[in-house]
């Protein structure tokens, strides 16, 4: 697909109601206003879409009567769920990192969708009723199944204020032409079609171009996680290697370990393997051993921890040239919001350095890396289990405001290992099998 030469996708920030006012950006002033828009074209309908649709859905009185088509575009057959929580990509033993509280609102919250089903839908999801909570996570697919019930009502919602939706499903778009004489777009597809638009918007998320060498036993990614599963009553009696030691790499092992063992709980959690899976390993490579951090239960709602600022203050800190810096954005929002976070964790250290004008956000960062820096980061995530499992119970007990599933402020940079001796594989950025 070739760049447009027009800002074809800044229909985003003006459908984000970012100012039209606002001419010092060099490309702002080259796009038209939103009244005048007649065609649009999307291009992937997954949750970028969906909030593109709802936010249409909000200000549809400025769009109307002018905005008369949308034209939708997606290779899968389902609309509205997107690749990470489709169960054409991810596995059900693959979970969200985000719990219902973090998901940006739509016409229905995740909970409340949840609650709207029967007892036998829920089964299907691996839920129970009593499970349904604002700061639980479920499975990828659950979240997948949830967005394409929002975009079908997001959807009839436009439809019914007299805007004609066209869906293209099972539809790969071949290339976006700048038509720059109409000042349109050319979307084409299939067999010499095409349909020409206003504005784009270009929301085809994650791609994974690299092909894999399954011959040769290396994949560029884990994605769509069925490669990588075993036939039924088959096993991957073998060591596997994985570069890179995050979530996508903790999906793996998710996937495969269930395929090869069974989880039991008795005095604690332990894993037996199945029998004929002696072979079976999994090494997992880190350059600079690094292991994702533990969720914690908060006291303040989740949009209160992370948003300290308002819109129109964010807005403020633009330079001239429309872009926010990122010392801006520490020096601003971040060094005052910690500051109060760390005088509650009586973290007096902590506070001098944001008081001066050494912590930078380098020094930050790294003062926070060198406080979880450890010869075996698995002990570490042990130790965090403790101190997560203790955060629920301190506020179970004080139940002055109900818990929030997310991340803990002071454990942004996760764990980190000192390893001497990391193996790397012969192909950077691939697994092998």
């Amino acid at each position: 697909m070739q760049h447009c030469r027009t800002p074809v996708v800044e229909v985003l920030a003006q459908l984000a109601h970012v100012p039209l006012s606002y001419s010092h950006h060099p490309t702002w002033n080259r796009v038209r206003l939103m009244s005048q828009l007649g065609r649009l074209g999307i291009i992937g309908v997954g949750p970028s879409a969906i909030y593109v649709l709802q936010q249409l859905q909000r200000e549809i009185d400025r769009f109307l009567p002018s905005l008369t088509d949308v034209y939708l575009f997606d290779k899968r057959t389902a609309l509205g769920i997107g690749m990470p929580y489709d169960r054409h990509t991810t596995d059900d033993y693959n979970l969200c990192n985000i719990s219902s509280a973090e998901i940006p609102p739509l016409d229905q919250s995740l909970v409340h969708w949840l609650q709207s089903l029967s007892d036998e839908q829920l089964s299907s999801h691996g839920i129970t009723r009593s499970q349904i909570d604002e700061g639980e996570t479920y499975r990828r697919t659950t979240l997948g199944d949830y967005f394409q019930q929002q975009y079908t009502s997001i959807a009839s919602s436009l439809r019914a204020r007299g805007l004609i939706l066209h869906e293209f499903r099972n539809c790969a778009v071949s290339d976006v032409v700048d038509q720059r004489a109409t000042d349109g777009v050319e979307i084409r597809f299939g067999n010499d079609e095409s349909v020409v638009v206003d504005r784009v918007v270009i929301a085809t998320g994650h791609s994974f171009l690299e092909p894999d060498e399954p011959e040769q036993g290396y994949f560029s990614s884990p994605w769509p996680m069925q490669k990588l599963i075993p036939d039924e009553g088959q096993f991957h009696n073998f060591e596997i290697g994985l570069l890179g030691a995050s979530l996508s790499a903790f999906d793996v092992v998710s996937s495969l370990s269930h395929r090869h063992g069974a989880f039991i709980r008795r005095d604690k959690l332990a894993y037996e393997p199945f029998p004929g899976t002696d072979g079976f390993r999994m090494v997992l490579h880190s350059a600079q051993g690094w292991l994702p951090h533990l969720q914690y239960e908060q006291m303040e709602p989740f949009r209160t921890v992370y948003r300290p600022v308002d819109r129109d203050t964010m807005l403020s800190l633009r330079d001239d040239s429309g872009f926010l810096l990122l010392d801006d954005y520490f020096n601003h929002v971040c060094r005052p919001a910690l500051t109060v976070a760390f005088q509650k964790d009586r973290r007096a250290d902590i506070v001098e350095l944001l008081n001066t004008g050494q912590a930078t956000l380098e020094a930050f960062v790294q003062r926070m890396s060198d406080e979880h820096t450890s010869d075996d980061p698995f002990a570490l995530m042990r130790l965090e289990m403790q101190d997560a499992k203790g955060s629920g119970k301190s506020l179970n007990r004080r139940k002055t405001k109900r818990s929030y599933v997310c991340r803990n402020r002071k454990q942004r940079s996760g764990h980190q290992a000192r390893i001497s001796d990391v193996h790397q594989l012969q192909r950077p950025g691939r697994a092998r099998f």
